[in-house]
């Protein structure tokens, strides 16, 4: 399989999507899948990482998988962040914001994973002071 998922720390509080180079859209909706499973085996609010560092190309018809995904936007969900996405594939998720506004929110953009790592902890630090998630670009 060319998407893997997994628990990024003991603590089940943090997915760890990694895309390794092609990969389809089966493949695609089968981990949007197995990370509702996931979230769904823990009663606490979970966050992603999804890396796209190693992705080569990306599938076709790839925003038809939209309804799926907010279908599957798991109500634990809180923050999504990707990294190495390219800029059409943000535009594209912008555009998808529209019709699917559950599987878009509270997302965010890095360039690593230790860029990722550290927003992640800034978001988790403003929600305990603040209580509230925001979404920025």
């Amino acid at each position: 399989m060319s998407i893997h998922v997994s628990w990024f720390d003991d603590e089940q509080t943090t997915l760890f999507v990694q895309y390794m180079a092609d990969w389809t859209l089966e493949e695609f909706i089968n981990s949007a899948n197995t990370s509702y499973e996931m979230m769904e085996s823990v009663t606490h609010e979970v966050d992603i990482i999804q890396d796209l560092t190693r992705t080569r190309g990306f599938p076709t018809r790839l925003i038809s998988s939209a309804r799926h995904i907010e279908n599957r936007a798991h109500p634990r969900r809180r923050y999504m962040i990707f990294i190495g996405l390219p800029a059409f594939l943000k535009q594209l998720i912008h555009i998808a914001s529209m019709f699917a506004p559950k599987a878009s929110a509270d997302i965010f953009y890095c360039n690593t994973l230790d860029e990722a790592r550290t927003r992640l902890d800034s978001l988790r630090a403003a929600l305990s002071s603040d209580g509230e998630p925001g979404s920025q670009p």
